[in-house]
């Protein structure tokens, strides 16, 4: 009989006693499991989402204080005590502060979560006299913690697909039903309930003290010498040639510039502490100069990550990803002249300064009247609120202009002589703040604005289409694209009687198709077909109406596109269905028809406008 393999083994036992141990951590994840199970079959998966987040932040906490708690540096009253007050805090949140619709609360919870394990860091320095030794039980622990978090969660994946894989070769084999949500719940209770379980279950292992400092692992050194150095080095590289580039040019720094160096950033600095074992090594020194260093190159290029990231603020205003990123860019700055202070001062690389930096950052981001949410919401109103006023559209503080109604469908219907066309720029201002509000702050964040009742529009794009205005064009502009639709209401006179049928939107690329008629695009013609027995084909030639739109010009400019938009007459909107033997099957009513300019073929220099989509009544005669 084959053995157990012995990390199977050790995670059984280290699972069986981390009830004693860990009880409220143990517990949280069977909840957790427990809840998404019954959240599936209730559609409550809202609801779920709030006490997972909640979880999700209350579990580092409450682990750390089961650390210090295994250690002996806090009592059992302090542990159990601090135990309460996170999960008072994290229920508060989960109830009051959460919102899974709201863009905004995603980047509130990351950064939350950033600082809750950055704190969860720093828990085997709590109590610890010595810098060295501190230095040491810093390590150590973040170490262990990174790899059994990381094996367990392998563990969980091979163990997810083992037991997915024979539920299927069952079900197969045996040709029995599966239940609707039995894959679901074995992802909760591996993902939910066993793996933090797991993981929480090392915690005699994580809260030993050790003697004393030991040589680097196998590991540590071969992470330091084959991935962390020549990564560093190449990123390095690349980021000075750049800066070298753009202060020989004198050109704006691309907006993808500061994601790569904050993402250099935190790689040069997390990274080096898990190879702090390689300070001392003789055979890694190579490696020990470039962390001592690296502070000091990436003090140079932090100045034109900021400027890239300012200069758009000043373009579109705060957003919390761009706050973000601003703000963990002074973070790096302040490590990055400490770091480079002790590296003159012939002074040990950063270490605990790294996660308390950090974590503070991400806290102050997530929280207050200065936190990432609060400092976009307050950025994008006044944007808004300045876009509008430039627009003739405010008054008192408040949109004063009308909204577009919306017809049967949910779309907006209006008349074109309604909208008003205001410059390009000014018109992404605008769209660009309501769609950025609504869906990161919710339709609230909008109602101190539009005196409308907005909870008829589901989204910011179609909040955004209500508002009357577009983009005005530079004159001499040639349109790209351009649509046009019969207005509700108006008056078509000649209608015949027969059997009506509804198509919408057929396009070139999806014709429409029911069991009684076909309709498709054929360049400038529609194609309407009917009949089994005795089919028929009717060609609607619409070339006219594609050359008036494509005459005019556009009335609507953005970035990437010029677009005309019009009314159809009721001469132009009624058409004759004649099929291919002349004799009249019926009519056709045009509700919208667009067209657009495809690619052109190799060798020609542009393409004429063809039929893109349309959308008819169809009146087929008995």
């Amino acid at each position: 009989m084959p053995r157990i393999p012995r990390s199977v083994r050790t995670y059984a036992r280290d699972a069986a006693g981390a009830f004693s141990l860990a009880p409220v951590e143990v517990v949280l994840g069977l909840l957790a499991a427990v809840w998404f199970s019954v959240a599936l079959r209730t559609d409550g998966m809202d609801t779920w989402a709030r006490g997972a987040t909640a979880a999700a932040l209350a579990l580092p906490l409450v682990f750390g204080l089961s650390v210090l708690r295994a250690r002996s540096t806090v009592s059992s009253g302090v542990r159990w005590a601090g135990t309460a007050a996170v999960l008072v805090a994290a229920a508060g949140y989960g109830l009051f502060v959460v919102f899974t619709n709201r863009d905004a609360e995603v980047w509130r919870f990351m950064a939350l979560l950033g600082a809750a394990a950055a704190a969860l860091s720093l828990v085997p320095v709590v109590g610890v006299a010595g810098h060295e030794r501190r230095r040491w039980e810093f390590w150590r622990f973040n170490a262990l913690l990174v790899a059994r978090v990381a094996s367990v969660v392998a563990y969980g994946l091979a163990l997810y697909g083992a037991l997915a894989g024979a539920v299927a070769a069952v079900s197969s084999l045996f040709e029995l039903k599966t239940p609707e949500h039995l894959y679901q719940d074995l992802f909760g209770a591996v993902f939910f309930a066993l793996v933090p379980w797991v993981v929480v279950g090392g915690l005699p292992e994580l809260a030993t003290k050790p003697a004393g400092g030991a040589e680097a692992p196998r590991g540590v050194r071969l992470l330091g010498r084959y991935l962390y150095a020549p990564v560093l080095v190449v990123y390095l590289a690349i980021l000075l040639a750049y800066a070298v580039k753009v202060g020989a040019t004198g050109e704006m720094p691309k907006n993808i510039l500061s994601p790569i160096i904050l993402l250099a950033g935190l790689f040069g600095f997390l990274g080096s502490l898990l190879l702090e074992p390689l300070r001392r090594d003789p055979e890694h020194s190579g490696v020990s100069r470039l962390v001592r260093a690296f502070p000091a190159f990436l003090l140079v290029l932090l100045p034109l990550a900021v400027w890239a990231v300012w200069v758009r603020r000043e373009q579109y205003g705060w957003t919390e990803f761009r706050y973000l990123r601003f703000a963990l860019l002074l973070a790096l700055g302040v490590l990055a002249v400490v770091g480079t202070y002790r590296l003159v001062r012939r002074r040990e690389p950063l270490l605990l300064l790294v996660p308390a930096v950090l974590g503070a950052t991400l806290l102050l981001s997530a929280v207050g009247p200065w936190s990432a949410p609060a400092v976009s919401r307050r950025s994008q109103e006044a944007r808004l609120v300045s876009g509008l006023r430039e627009a003739g559209l405010l008054a008192d503080g408040r949109y004063s202009g009308s909204l577009l109604p919306l017809d049967s469908l949910g779309r907006v219907s209006g008349s074109g002589d309604e909208v008003r066309t205001i410059p390009e720029p000014l018109h992404g201002q605008i769209i660009g703040s309501v769609t950025y509000l609504y869906s990161a702050h919710g339709v609230e964040s909008l109602k101190g604005i539009f005196p409308q009742d907005l909870s008829r529009y589901d989204s910011g794009w179609q909040l955004v289409s209500a508002i009357p205005i577009r983009a005005g064009c530079a004159p001499g502009e040639e349109v790209q694209s351009a649509g046009a639709s019969l207005p509700v209401g108006t008056p078509v006179p000649g209608l015949e009687g027969g059997t009506l049928y509804r198509v919408e939107r057929v396009s070139r690329q999806v014709p429409a198709q029911t069991a009684a008629i076909r309709v498709r695009v054929a360049e400038t013609e529609l194609l309407v077909s009917v009949g089994d027995t005795q089919p028929w084909t009717a060609r609607v030639d619409l070339l006219p109406l594609v050359e008036r739109l494509a005459a005019a010009g556009p009335n609507a400019c953005g970035p990437g596109y010029r677009f005309a938009s019009t009314a159809l007459s009721p001469g132009e909107a009624l058409q004759t269905l004649t099929d291919e033997n002349g004799r009249v099957r019926g009519q056709i009513l045009l509700t919208e028809v667009g067209i657009d300019r495809p690619s052109p073929e190799p060798g020609a220099t542009r393409s004429a406008f063809q039929l893109e989509y349309a959308s008819v009544l169809a009146i087929i005669r008995e």
